[in-house]
């Protein structure tokens, strides 16, 4: 009897600390970028980098891929069913790319090699919930996000001197996002992304679609 009411007590509570709530959470996730530079022409980085290592180019050439891959680690605290706010760093990925310059005596190409722009961002948002059932709802993000950007040059001259250069930049800009959350067990949840981190090098910024591990504590 001592054993059954044991196991009584035990059972009902483990249903108390289930049903309790879990505002803070941690998440992990990972994900597809799409870089909105227009074009993601990259002519005009090319000239500044081939200038601050002492070129003079009179025509330059250059381009980069727009798809990244992208990686997110979040921290938040959910005020209510309704309300939540939230902190993350996002690496938002590596795009790469080729150029090809012309000096500015000759109109033969002088310089060429290859590009890559790696981007990263720290954010903070609020987050609103709609519990469309108990185990879904539907999100929407609002908050702003600080961005760098890491521009590499490498390549060679005619003269066969190799060129490294780096260019870096940094500023602030508005973060905005619509998602789904699955919620299978009360410490786990899913969730689907939509971000947009605009205003990165001045332009509609970097889209993002991820997937994300929440942890509730």
């Amino acid at each position: 009897m001592r054993i059954l009411y044991g196991l009584l007590v035990g059972t009902l509570v483990c249903g108390v600390q289930a049903g309790e709530p879990r505002p803070w959470w941690l998440s992990i996730g990972a994900g597809i970028g799409e870089v909105e530079v227009v074009g993601h022409d990259r002519s005009a980085l090319v000239s500044m980098a081939l200038a601050e290592a002492g070129y003079t180019t009179g025509g330059v050439l250059a381009g980069e891929d727009d798809a990244t891959r992208t990686r997110s680690l979040a921290a938040g605290y959910r005020f209510n069913p309704y309300i939540g706010l939230s902190a993350a760093y996002q690496d938002l990925g590596e795009t790469d790319g080729d150029f090809v310059a012309q000096s500015a005596i000759t109109l033969t190409p002088q310089l060429q090699g290859s590009t890559r722009s790696r981007y990263t961002a720290w954010s903070v948002a609020g987050t609103a919930y709609w519990p469309a059932l108990s185990w879904l709802s539907l999100q929407a993000r609002l908050g702003l996000h600080y961005w760098q950007h890491e521009f590499e040059l490498r390549g060679n001259d005619a003269g066969g001197a190799d060129i490294d250069q780096r260019l870096r930049d940094a500023g602030t800009g508005l973060l905005c996002g619509a998602g789904i959350g699955f919620s299978p067990l009360a410490w786990l949840g899913i969730d689907l992304y939509w971000e947009r981190f605009h205003g990165i090098e001045g332009e509609p910024g970097i889209d993002v679609r991820s997937i994300s591990a929440v942890f509730r504590f």
